[in-house]
């Protein structure tokens, strides 16, 4: 095997197994909502509702203390849609 083929190979074994991690990933990450910063659902987001760190609110979502969130966990910690919505 000349030197193209060994880097040809390196080259396809490297794409085959990025790119299906790359394909895993939902995209690039958004900032939170408004409605997901302002947690007591005042309509303001306070300094201490926006320096919370995810791992407060992790643990505030995660409502049986079991260290992971299933859809209902995240679907009841969710903060109401549309405006006016408390």
């Amino acid at each position: 095997m000349n030197t193209f083929h060994a880097l040809l190979a390196a080259a396809a074994l490297v794409a085959a197994t990025a790119l299906p991690a790359l394909a895993a990933q939902d995209g690039p990450r958004r900032p939170p909502s408004f409605a997901e910063l302002d947690t007591d659902g005042d309509g303001v987001i306070s300094s201490d509702e926006f320096l919370t760190p995810p791992s407060e609110r992790f643990a505030a979502l995660d409502t049986n203390g079991d260290g992971v969130l299933t859809e209902d966990e995240l679907e009841a910690g969710r903060p109401p849609r549309g405006r006016g919505a408390r």
